[in-house]
């Protein structure tokens, strides 16, 4: 509250030298990390953190988003599965598992959780994007194209949605 993060991050580090495996502190101490302006090493913490905490479903999906930025598809894989099974219907999570599969190259499977999600809310950008992408991914642009399209019409007032599509008009075959 007071903003003191490298404090905090200190008191944090030394409750955790006491028990390594105190899950609620490695979320604290990432989430401090990250304020402090330390991006990663409060990832690493965030991570940490999803494996002491397996059923928060908040801790999975950041954990899960930092792994597929940083390319480990496969253990993005595993915090977004954890997050599904936790909360079927998180769109969210969905869709973070799709594009961990899509990672993977199981394009089938990713497409299954992405239409999931897109059942959920037909209005997702985030689900329409990730569909482009697989769809772009198995060379099938007139669907990715479609996908994108879909994303504009939906979220009209949305200016990345336009940006993507903008994108991929401008590098499609």
């Amino acid at each position: 509250a007071k903003k003191e993060f490298r404090q905090a991050i200190v008191q944090y580090r030394n409750a955790l030298q006491r028990d390594p495996r105190f899950g609620e502190a490695r979320l604290k101490l990432a989430d401090a990390y990250v304020q402090a302006g330390d991006v990663a090493s409060g990832s690493r913490e965030y991570v940490r953190a999803s494996d002491l905490l397996p059923d928060r479903v908040n801790v999975q999906l950041r954990a899960a988003s930092i792994l597929l930025a940083a390319g480990q598809f496969d253990e993005a894989r595993v915090r977004a599965s954890r997050a599904v099974t936790k909360d079927p219907k998180n769109v969210h999570g969905l869709i973070l598992l799709g594009n961990a599969l899509a990672g993977l190259r199981d394009f089938d499977r990713a497409l299954k959780e992405v239409e999931q999600a897109l059942q959920l809310d037909a209005r997702s950008a985030s689900a329409y994007a990730t569909l482009a992408t697989i769809e772009a991914a198995r060379g099938r642009s007139r669907e990715a194209e479609n996908a994108f399209r879909k994303a504009v019409a939906t979220n009209p007032g949305r200016a990345d949605v336009h940006l993507a599509l903008a994108n991929f008009l401008w590098t499609a075959d």
